[in-house]
């Protein structure tokens, strides 16, 4: 059976995902009240703050996961796309071609 931190966390994706960001993150500050290191609920966070389209937001809350996360790679390449997409917003076109173009659907 899941534990509470498990359910918190489906209810705050379902929140999420029909739109009700309020609702969502309430959710996630009461848990992160009780758990305020937990790697799941920072997680999810960010992916909440993405949601929104909230790039700043998104990158407060992945600092203070790698501030307490620093080995996890996967969380600073995110950081860095994140500044890259919040400075440079027109590089995102930039990198999606690049993938075309490795893949070979884009030919010159």
């Amino acid at each position: 059976m899941p534990d509470n931190l498990t359910l918190a966390c489906m209810q705050e994706m379902y929140f999420e995902a029909r739109g009700l960001y309020d609702e969502a993150e309430k959710v996630i500050t009461e848990q992160l009240e009780d758990a305020p290191e937990s790697q799941m609920l920072l997680k999810r966070q960010v992916a909440l703050e993405k949601s929104k389209g909230n790039i700043a937001g998104a990158i407060e809350a992945l600092r203070k996961y790698v501030d307490i996360f620093q080995t996890d790679r996967e969380a600073w390449e995110e950081l860095g796309e994140l500044y890259l997409q919040a400075c440079f917003p027109h590089l995102a076109l930039l990198n999606c071609a690049s993938s075309l173009y490795s893949t070979g659907f884009y030919k010159y």
